[in-house]
């Protein structure tokens, strides 16, 4: 095993935890996520993003979370439907659209989804670039970003 894979490997024991090695290289599977769902913050097991064309994948080093927003965001998601109903109309408007145009079987069960997956935290995230999707040149794995 090179340097570099065995650089890669703590890397990957550190930070993520699911991988299998894949073409000589490793390939993520699945990472730990801060959610913010029914009323609390929670750390779930969720898939890995992927590269696509134009986009990077950063190991997050460093991610502000806000006191205020993180706060209220497990405020409301602790409310019964009802009173986030009250405070959300738009959001109500939407989905009365959606259940004279999909159904009301199809649009309870995007709402039931949407409800149970939660909401993730955190912004303004500074790390390392672990893959570097087709089209951007100027970037490269290993580079610091912010």
């Amino acid at each position: 095993m090179g340097i570099r894979r065995k650089g890669l490997l703590r890397l990957l024991n550190r930070y993520l935890f699911e991988a299998e090695w894949c073409h000589d290289f490793f390939k993520i599977i699945a990472m730990k996520q801060v959610l913010i769902k029914q009323g609390r913050a929670v750390v779930e097991e969720v898939p890995a993003p992927q590269v696509e064309p134009g986009t990077i994948l950063v190991r997050i080093d460093h991610s502000c979370i806000s006191v205020g927003t993180e706060m209220s965001g497990i405020r409301s998601s602790g409310l019964p439907l009802w009173k986030r109903a009250i405070k959300q109309p738009k959001n109500v408007k939407t989905v009365l659209q959606m259940a004279a145009t999909q159904g009301i079987g199809h649009t309870r069960r995007i709402v039931q989804g949407q409800l149970s997956a939660g909401n993730p935290t955190g912004y303004s995230a500074a790390g390392i670039i672990l893959e570097v999707g087709k089209g951007i040149d100027d970037l490269q794995p290993g580079n610091r970003v912010a």
